[in-house]
């Protein structure tokens, strides 16, 4: 599947993540796994609030997320890309945790067989601080 990123056309292959904002100023982002065509169509395996882990066909996912931020390609082999797409499968049906497994908890356990988010550590380090600053301002 070919999709246009900075004017540029890049193919996404099995494995792939994508990376779409989710607010305005692009401070969160989405995170999904390309897994090529599934019933003669191209599809995703995203973790969504709302949804829990899903299959989703391409249209879906770029009405859904019609901005691109940026495409991180898998380096695997095709027999690692072919066990990345069975493990995605697995997950099907998982459920949604903001802090505990989101999108890009998701895609980082598909990809390097880690959950983690940057995305939450950053979210939890500024929240602490603009709580002690709070806290601090109000003596």
């Amino acid at each position: 599947m070919k999709i246009q990123l900075a004017g540029k056309f890049i193919t996404l292959l099995p494995g792939d993540r994508i990376v779409t904002p989710i607010t305005v100023l692009n401070l969160t982002q989405h995170h999904a796994i390309f897994i090529g065509n599934y019933l003669r169509r191209p599809h995703f395996i995203e973790n969504k609030i709302g949804h829990g882990v899903r299959l989703v066909s391409s249209e879906i996912f770029f009405i859904e997320n019609p901005k691109i931020t940026r495409v991180e390609q898998f380096m695997g082999s095709e027999i690692e890309r072919n066990q990345l797409i069975s493990k995605a499968f697995q997950k099907l049906g998982g459920n949604y945790h903001l802090l505990l497994y989101n999108c890009e908890h998701f895609a980082n356990e598909i990809q390097f067989n880690k959950i983690f988010s940057p995305q939450v550590k950053v979210g939890l380090f500024l929240g602490f601080a603009l709580l002690v600053m709070w806290s601090f301002s109000n003596d």
